[in-house]
């Protein structure tokens, strides 16, 4: 029960007992609002339904209406379904899910789910089922999230009015399982988008599945000025998640016609977002996690996408063929991200993973090819050798393509902010490490074994003895 202190004496008398500690909490700086202590709050709620059964459902039903009257819809829609009033419940709850979810709070919205988990429920409340089938898409529930698309085609093949709305997101939906190819997945895409407003929350998604479904049909060009609509309508509606995805597509394609500096700044702008909205958690948050460290890596910055990759991996497991274009395309950026690393069983496991949802999904155009061809590439990569056998660290691991170039001692520790001694004792490792006596013989052993790219040697200039000061 939530308190409003009114008059000067009632003020008084709630400060009173809540510096008293007497089942009293402060809910705001200004002591205007208190609510009781949640023990204190269950000893009377049982106290009432023990004493007065019949009194229940109607407080509960007061309750949800001042909620809502107030601007507070998520106690509004605890109350409303304790009162019984699920139709109540049902529109509250299909008004407030996706921005509670883009927040970064999809454990709440998954507890809300629970409550409709009933396939007459769902049937009858079809706003609902449709929106529950985004979000447990998005957390990697695919079974669950084809049901409870179902269960929205159920409930509006069972009603003329009052629907219109729910068909276009069932479209996108469809779109988004990908169940029947990315051509039927565009096309549903394009019939959503058609029909859903501007300013509809939907309207980004649908940009999203539509623009992804011309990429996987070869059409990057159409894909990336979908993808940026996309960014531009899911900024507008805070629609943060879908953001972040298309910003992560958006820098694949910059990164695929070679243009360096977008896919770098689209990567850094979608990292950005997951950080600002706490989505790091989220399994949709693994492309735009991958980007980024694919970006540092470009960059050398190898200790920054280990971190990246880290937390991409970590959420990736729960990233299913309940997405299977967001699935495949992710492990195929961690795959890439690992061959450059030259860890090759990090790589293969990326691998068979995205065959196993491709086994499941089968058909994703230009995805199936992009498979093929890493398979060869990881298949080309040496086997571990002296290098990975011999307990590189990764400080080492940093040095290594910069012992190619030529660059000093002293202007490899500058790059890496450490001190020329720093950058020797490291080199003195190396050679021992791999067995050799030189820095241009730590090179070829590096070139051979895959740790370096040899087309990217340059002549030393300077061969450094390690002794010198």
């Amino acid at each position: 029960m939530v308190l409003r202190a009114g008059q000067r004496r009632e003020k008084k008398q709630l400060e009173d007992i809540e510096r008293q500690n007497l089942f009293l909490v402060q809910l705001d700086h200004h002591r205007g609002w208190y609510r009781y202590h949640n023990l204190f709050r269950d000893l009377l709620q049982r106290e009432l339904e023990e004493s007065e059964p019949d009194l229940v459902p109607v407080l509960h039903r007061r309750a949800a209406a001042w909620h809502e009257a107030h601007l507070d819809p998520e106690p509004a829609l605890r109350h409303a379904h304790a009162a019984g009033d699920i139709h109540d419940a049902a529109r509250i709850l299909s008004s407030i899910a996706q921005q509670v979810h883009d927040s970064g709070r999809a454990a709440v919205v998954e507890g809300w789910l629970d409550l409709f988990d009933v396939d007459e429920r769902l049937d009858r409340h079809p706003a609902v089922a449709v929106q529950g089938s985004s979000i447990l898409a998005a957390r990697g529930r695919a079974e669950e999230a084809d049901r409870w698309l179902h269960a929205a085609e159920r409930g509006v093949a069972s009603r003329r009015r009052g629907v219109a709305a729910i068909r276009p997101r069932i479209a996108v939906m469809r779109a988004a399982l990908c169940a029947d190819g990315p051509a039927q997945m565009q096309a549903d895409a394009r019939a959503a988008a058609s029909k859903l407003a501007a300013d509809d929350a939907w309207r980004p998604a649908a940009l999203l599945v539509r623009g992804v479904a011309e990429m996987l049909l070869s059409d990057p060009v159409g894909a990336d000025a979908t993808l940026a609509e996309a960014v531009d309508r899911a900024a507008t509606t805070g629609s943060t998640e879908t953001r972040a995805i298309a910003l992560g597509e958006r820098s694949l394609l910059a990164a695929v016609r070679e243009d360096v500096r977008a896919a770098d700044a689209l990567a850094e702008e979608a990292q950005r977002v997951i950080e600002e909205g706490e989505l790091a958690d989220y399994p949709t948050s693994a492309l735009a996690l991958a980007t980024s460290a694919r970006s540092r890596l470009r960059h050398g910055q190898w200790d920054h996408a280990r971190r990246l990759l880290t937390a991409a991996t970590r959420v990736t497991p729960h990233l299913t063929y309940a997405l299977p274009w967001l699935a495949v395309q992710t492990r195929l950026e961690l795959a890439d991200a690992c061959v450059t690393l030259r860890d090759r069983g990090a790589a293969g496991h990326m691998l068979e993973e995205a065959r196993g949802i491709l086994a499941v999904r089968p058909d994703l155009g230009v995805l199936d090819d992009a498979v093929e061809r890493l398979e060869l590439e990881i298949a080309g990569m040496p086997e571990a050798g002296r290098g990975t056998s011999s307990g590189l660290t990764r400080a080492e691991l940093r040095l290594l393509p910069l012992l190619s170039t030529h660059l000093s001692f002293r202007e490899i520790g500058e790059r890496l902010h450490v001190s020329r001694n720093t950058i020797k004792t490291q080199a003195i490792s190396v050679y021992r490490k791999l067995g050799v006596s030189s820095r241009s013989e730590a090179v070829a052993v590096a070139e051979d074994i895959g740790l370096v790219e040899s087309e990217t040697r340059v002549e030393l200039e300077v061969e450094e003895p390690v002794g010198a000061f």
